[in-house]
């Protein structure tokens, strides 16, 4: 009750008391947590404890916290969620690179050097590994195509696939790139399939022959990151150049080119839903949001908080865009609302190695990192 939270701390004369309180107060807020997101368990972060607690004996942070409910105390106290009920996919033997949802929500890609199928809803494999002989390095990025019904994916071979998910079988190859194939996309809407590599370049490819269609080579450095707007008219790059560049896909003219800083190598970039914005994510711990409707490029939030290199950032509603989810290689994912960016909602936490990529398909999240494990989420609302 609020009285009580009003009245008790100023009874508190006594170290003892203090404690006792304090531990009795952590036993009600896990029950009234447990209550409200039973998918997650709570934990405090232990810098953010003694600061938490001082802010609750001063009377002040937390009687307000009390009144606008538990959403406010998870942002101010950074609550770390721990995921209890949902599957952990366990059966890579390497780190995983690639992860995809499908967009019916049902299927899971992820890929070491075996793409592997999973249901979404059991965590059991659908198929038996996908494996192309050609496929004899690591597989970096997976990609459904928009019937849900193929699967695209590309890496150290230099060579991209297409697979039929109902037999496994293989249903074209994408050759040209001279190095290794980072990223790997296919528009939703035109069928059109685009392809990155460390060689510097973009292709564009016929989805049912495997013939190229287009090329850009503006990168004088290794591109690491693809992102494909869901018209399929802008295709986005990032890479050792910190520096994010936009193409239009009709003319495979750059338009833009967003500049992350010196020393900030890109590793992830994606368009909203409406291809208003670009999100991105580089090795200065940060994701960034860029407004490209101006042509240029503008950014216009920093997401800050994790401690290591942001590898994937994605757009997690659609179509509005006000949340984010960030991968990284700190071992956690962090949910942020673009609304208020100062502090994420959640950070989610499990993983014992770097998160590589992580995916989203409504409250739905799947990630893949170097602990060789595909771990699901239910993102808190």
């Amino acid at each position: 009750h609020l009285s009580f939270f009003r009245a008790v701390p100023h009874s508190l004369s006594t170290r003892q008391n203090s404690l006792f309180f304090l531990s009795s107060l952590g036993i009600l807020f896990r029950r009234v947590f447990r209550m409200q997101q039973p998918n997650y368990t709570l934990r405090l972060v232990p810098d953010d404890v003694i600061g938490f607690m001082a802010g609750f004996l001063l009377n002040t942070e937390l009687y307000r916290l009390c009144r606008v409910g538990m959403r406010s105390l998870t942002s101010a106290a950074r609550i770390v969620l721990q995921e209890r009920s949902q599957p952990v996919l366990q059966g890579h033997t390497r780190p995983v690179f690639g992860c995809a949802i499908s967009p019916s929500g049902e299927l899971i890609a992820s890929s070491d050097k075996l793409v592997l199928l999973w249901n979404a809803n059991t965590g059991q494999l659908q198929l038996d590994p996908l494996q192309y002989p050609g496929h004899s390095g690591v597989v970096y990025s997976v990609s459904f195509s928009p019937d849900g019904q193929r699967l695209l994916s590309g890496g150290e071979d230099k060579v991209a696939v297409l697979w039929d998910l109902r037999t496994g079988s293989i249903v074209a190859q994408y050759r040209g790139h001279t190095g290794i194939i980072t990223g790997v996309a296919v528009s939703p809407t035109s069928g059109t399939i685009a392809t990155v590599s460390h060689d510097g370049t973009l292709r564009l490819w016929c989805l049912q022959d495997g013939t190229q269609t287009a090329q850009a080579g503006n990168h004088t450095d290794r591109i690491k990151c693809l992102g494909l707007s869901s018209d399929g008219s802008h295709a986005a790059t990032g890479g050792e150049g910190c520096t994010v560049r936009l193409y239009n896909c009709w003319t495979m003219a750059q338009e833009a080119q967003l500049d992350h800083g010196p020393e900030s190598r890109v590793y992830s970039v994606q368009f909203s839903a409406n291809g208003s914005m670009i999100l991105s994510g580089s090795t200065n711990f940060t994701a960034q949001l860029w407004d490209i409707r101006s042509g240029h490029g503008q950014c216009t939030a920093t997401l800050v908080g994790h401690t290591k290199t942001v590898m994937h950032a994605v757009f997690a509603d659609s179509p509005a865009g006000h949340r984010v989810l960030t991968a990284s290689r700190d071992n956690t994912l962090k949910v942020w609302d673009l609304r208020a960016v100062a502090t994420p909602l959640a950070t989610l936490a499990g993983h014992t190695g770097d998160v590589n990529r992580c995916a989203v398909y409504g409250e739905f999240a799947a990630s893949g990192s170097d602990d060789k494990t595909v771990r699901t989420w239910l993102l808190p609302p």
